[in-house]
């Protein structure tokens, strides 16, 4: 169909149904842009999440070379931190198996050890719609699973042992 086709259709068309293919045509458009600022919304926030994690890596290798390196084995860490996600995934928030996991830090390294084995970790589909997130650093997923003064609480346990970071 051509141009001028396509204009006598249109202008052959009652006024209630121009209303109605302007509604349609308005409502593809709302959503077209929506889907498009929630893609760029996701493709931000993986790159913030690579760039923190990327960041720890970089603290990380800059305490190792201080001399202060990791108390415990890569696997040690990978278990503290499926235990962490167990406690924050779901409903729910099991604050004291939270608190357990930062009981066991002893130093610096120890913490940003545990922020990058963590990495990202994907969100379950009820947990991802509740939130609008998709995946979550450790730091991001502590945020967003406890107020501030169960935050306070880790960082006081990291306080008690001299560890300078905090979340």
């Amino acid at each position: 169909m051509d141009k001028q086709a396509l204009k006598n259709l249109f202008t052959g068309l009652p006024l209630w149904a121009k209303g109605i293919l302007a509604l349609v045509v308005v409502g593809v458009v709302v959503l077209i842009a929506l889907k498009a600022k929630g893609i760029l919304e996701t493709i931000t926030r993986k790159l913030t999440a690579k760039k923190a994690v990327t960041e720890v890596k970089n603290e990380l290798k800059d305490l190792e070379a201080q001399g202060q390196k990791p108390t415990y084995t890569l696997s040690q860490f990978k278990v503290m931190c499926d235990k962490l996600w167990q406690a924050i995934d779901g409903m729910g928030t099991d604050e004291d198996a939270i608190y357990d996991v930062f009981g066991m830090m002893k130093n610096d390294a120890d913490v940003l050890m545990l922020i990058s084995t963590y990495g990202t970790r994907d969100l379950d589909d009820a947990d991802a719609l509740w939130k609008n997130v998709k995946s979550l650093t450790l730091t991001q997923a502590l945020a967003s699973d406890m107020d501030r003064s169960e935050i306070g609480k880790i960082n006081s346990i990291l306080a008690a042992k001299q560890i300078n970071y905090r979340f």
